[in-house]
């Protein structure tokens, strides 16, 4: 009886997570303060960096290279400390099966298991003399910004070459850029700019256009919207047709997760997660 009272708790508290998910994404005007309550907040280093993968799990990265892995609840999974302590540049976790982190300092990326245990690590010094950003693809190759020639590249991971390579300087300025986060997204690539904002490019490294002139460090994606923290909202604009739109948060973020489990906000506070209200 114990049991199936757990079961029916579960249940009822994961239906309230898929609510809450469903009116972010229906209602513009919808306020985290007002309509949800918060139901945790796990206490963490300041956050460096995070990601989050299909099944809703979170990752977080802190100052020292270290990664945590959190379930929807909250619950620590799995934790990572690098054999060689350094800030990671960029943690992309969508497919947690193949975790990747790439550490600008060292020119190096490693591919992790859905443990947090180290499955390879490679040097970029075959491919550029200095790589300045890297993510992975949807094909599990790798997306790339040559430094030192200034260009967009895709790297085939297995034949060991480049395949795309597209010049940045018709659509950024070579002497002011700071670039801080990219990721592939439907087939699309998209690479944030302080100085400039959200650029978007298609599959074959093919500028189209800028999507926002907001400076950022970090976005995800839910269904056909690019979402991001600024400051006490959560800023949400349609890959397609531009459309913008905000969710108010009850405090200051540093970062906003949306899964199809819940929501969390990720902050010097920890990771607070949250529920629909009663």
């Amino acid at each position: 009886m114990a049991g199936m009272m757990e079961s029916n708790l579960n249940y009822s508290r994961l239906k309230k997570v898929r609510i809450l998910v469903c009116l972010l994404i229906l209602y513009s005007g919808s306020s985290i303060g007002q309509d949800f309550a918060e139901v945790r907040t796990i206490s963490t280093e300041l956050p460096h960096l995070v990601s989050t993968d299909k099944k809703g799990n979170i990752y977080v990265s802190h100052a020292n290279g270290a990664i945590n892995q959190y379930n929807t609840d909250g619950d620590l999974l799995n934790h990572y400390s690098p054999v060689k302590p350094s800030e990671a540049t960029l943690v992309e976790a969508w497919n947690p099966l193949k975790i990747f982190v790439f550490y600008r300092d060292f020119q190096e990326y490693v591919f992790l298991d859905r443990f947090l245990t180290t499955a390879s690590r490679f040097s970029f010094a075959e491919i550029s003399s200095y790589v300045g950003l890297a993510t992975i693809s949807a094909d599990n190759n790798l997306w790339l910004i040559d430094y030192s020639e200034f260009s967009l590249k895709k790297y085939d991971v297995n034949l060991q070459q480049v395949t795309i390579e597209r010049p940045l300087d018709l659509v950024l300025d070579p002497d002011e850029y700071d670039l801080t986060f990219m990721r592939e997204y439907q087939n699309l690539l998209f690479l944030a700019d302080r100085n400039r904002g959200v650029l978007m490019f298609d599959n074959l490294g093919n500028y189209l256009r800028l999507l926002s002139t907001d400076q950022l460090d970090y976005f995800s994606f839910n269904k056909n919207e690019l979402y991001f923290a600024n400051h006490q909202s959560l800023g949400f604009i349609d890959i397609y047709t531009g459309k913008k739109r905000n969710v108010d948060l009850p405090k200051s973020t540093s970062f906003g997760i949306i899964t199809d489990q819940g929501v969390a906000l990720i902050s010097k506070e920890g990771i607070s997660i949250f529920l629909k209200n009663e």
